[in-house]
């Protein structure tokens, strides 16, 4: 992995690519992995650095913006304490966002979605291991009307979605992809496909399709 120097800026590094790879197998797992790095990034100084990455990057700034337009709207609400429920559920806006945007690195992209699709192949995985029968449903998972183990399939499908997209995009546009990895992401790609319709989640399969549309206008 290419990291800087630091010694905390390799924990974010390996932080990060744990939280994306809890993503899609544990909600617990990402979370911790999540807080720890914003732990991290409160209490680890440079604070004048911070702000001026912050203030350089449009989207930490829209993600601020974001959040502050939940606590300006509750000068109208009229139920104060779900308006507070509301903000605190926007509390990522301000904080998580941020954060990873100034301390993810862009040399390292490449680590940090392999983890993502790595832990989709292990849910993917169980998820048929289910739907066929060949190991009891658990967690989440109730039976073949709905094998998904690890989160509901609500959670589950969108972010399969995501993961057809990377896998579709490297397909179709990554010119130095050899053979081998051709022909294992043409396998996953066509294994994810077919395990988003027997999941049921239409969020997901809604998102699906505005993948191949935005597959298609981008090639």
């Amino acid at each position: 992995m290419v990291v800087h120097e630091s010694p905390i800026d390799r924990a974010y590094q390996y932080l990060l690519v744990a939280a994306f790879f809890f993503l899609p197998i544990t909600v617990l797992g990402n979370n911790i992995a999540i807080w720890l790095i914003v732990i991290l990034w409160f209490f680890s100084g440079n604070y004048k650095e911070k702000f001026q990455q912050i203030k350089n990057h449009s989207l930490a700034l829209a993600s601020i913006l974001f959040f502050l337009i939940h606590i300006f709207a509750l000068i109208w609400t009229e139920n104060l304490d779900w308006g507070f429920e509301i903000v605190r559920k926007m509390l990522p806006f301000l904080f998580v966002l941020p954060a990873f945007l100034t301390i993810s690195r862009k040399e390292n992209i490449r680590y940090y979605i392999t983890a993502f699709l790595i832990a989709i192949a292990i849910s993917v995985g169980l998820s048929y291991l289910i739907w066929l029968g060949i190991i009891e449903p658990f967690k989440y998972a109730t039976g073949i009307e709905n094998p998904t183990p690890l989160m509901s399939h609500i959670s589950y499908n969108p972010i399969l979605a995501i993961a057809i997209y990377i896998v579709f995009h490297e397909l179709c546009f990554n010119k130095k992809i050899t053979n081998f990895v051709f022909a294992l992401y043409s396998f996953f790609a066509l294994s994810m496909t077919i395990n988003m319709f027997i999941t049921g989640g239409r969020a997901g399969q809604v998102a699906y399709f505005l993948v191949l549309c935005i597959l298609v206008m981008q090639f």
